[in-house]
């Protein structure tokens, strides 16, 4: 019996490279998919070619953040946030994931200004309220941060941005 396929040992389509041209996209996507396989450091070094690719957005940069949160890599982070808030967009990623930072350097009175900022853009969003409620634990203010525990868990989550998690 005749196979239906015929390989030609000799060519080289597929194998040299000619595949499309990754675009912004494409990255994205490809770094979310290394990002959620576990595989941070390419989906950092992934990040940062879409935030070459298009140096406007300041989606990328907000990913590559908060992959070096999860990494551990607290300063990077911040440096990578800062440098999504310059850029024009939604940057409110960028100001939790820097509030996060902050918290994590140990450095909570730090994180109150960005986090301020975020309140200001989404000031329901029970997600904050909670964050809020932990830098204020950690800033040594017991009694606010009860009452933003509270507010937080009483208020509805919102599906008016279903993929804000993501970024958070």
């Amino acid at each position: 019996m005749e196979s239906p396929v015929h390989l030609n040992p000799g060519s080289v389509d597929g194998r040299d490279g000619g595949g499309p041209t990754p675009n912004y996209a494409m990255l994205m996507r490809i770094g979310a998919a290394a990002q959620s396989g576990g595989d941070l450091p390419n989906a950092v070094g992934i990040y940062r070619r879409a935030a070459e690719m298009a140096p406007q957005e300041p989606a990328p940069l907000i990913a590559a953040g908060n992959v070096l949160l999860q990494m551990g890599a607290v300063n990077e982070a911040i440096v990578s946030f800062n440098q999504a808030l310059v850029r024009p967009g939604d940057t409110q990623g960028a100001q939790i994931g820097l509030t996060k930072a902050f918290l994590k350097t140990g450095k909570p009175e730090l994180a109150k200004a960005p986090l301020s900022r975020a309140l200001e853009a989404e000031p329901n969003d029970p997600k904050l309220a909670l964050l809020q409620g932990v830098t204020n634990d950690l800033a040594g203010q017991h009694g606010e941060a009860q009452a933003n525990y509270r507010d937080g868990l009483g208020r509805p989550y919102s599906q008016s941005r279903p993929f804000a998690g993501i970024e958070r």
